[in-house]
């Protein structure tokens, strides 16, 4: 019985291992493309700026996803899911596997996020290096300027999802579920006409 029970456990090891490795691979790719295909074709500073925000920001924000992930209460999403709720099942779903969420959202994302960040500070650095005469210290400073937006994103960002797990847990749900979406707008409209 004993045996059974872990070769369960390997199987379940397994398969959470080669999904968060498929995942991160798609995602590395993914990003990877976008980023240099932005940087190849930008030669703007400010611009090239603005790409390395948003992908500290594409980290951050999946990270307060992977955090709500761990902190959400399942119960009420019981409920709404036997009520079939807009995006209830997915969330559920999500919930139930809460772990495997937090850890591709948090260190599959954010990883990736922080690497590609790295490489856009470093692009920056190498195209300001012309302007600038001490080329090392602006190097220090991007990557002190990249370090501080990443962290400092997170943390402000770990408190409002801890704060709020339940309610961003829901946005998501109705988010990926593409298919309630007319019956969310709707349930929107009735209750707006209702407010009235």
């Amino acid at each position: 019985m004993s045996n059974k029970k872990n070769d369960k456990r390997n199987q379940g090891t397994f398969k959470r291992i080669f999904i968060v490795f498929i995942c991160t691979f798609f995602c590395a790719t993914g990003i990877s493309l976008l980023t240099t295909t932005a940087v190849e074709r930008l030669t703007v500073v400010p611009l090239l700026f603005l790409v390395l925000l948003i992908v500290v920001a594409i980290g951050v924000f999946f990270d307060a996803i992977g955090v709500a992930a761990l902190g959400a209460d399942i119960v009420p999403f019981n409920a709404r899911s036997s009520r079939k709720a807009p995006g209830a099942a997915v969330t559920l779903r999500l919930l139930r596997k809460a772990d495997l969420v937090a850890n591709i959202c948090c260190d599959v994302v954010g990883d990736i996020c922080g690497i590609v960040s790295g490489a856009l500070g470093a692009t920056l650095v190498v195209i300001l290096g012309d302007t600038v005469t001490n080329t090392l210290l602006l190097a220090a400073v991007m990557a002190g300027l990249v370090s501080a937006f990443t962290v400092g994103g997170k943390a402000m960002m770990k408190g409002v999802a801890v704060r709020n797990a339940d309610r961003i847990m829901e946005i998501i749900g109705v988010v990926l579920d593409f298919r309630n979406w007319g019956r969310f707008l709707t349930k929107n409209n009735r209750s707006e006409g209702d407010s009235r």
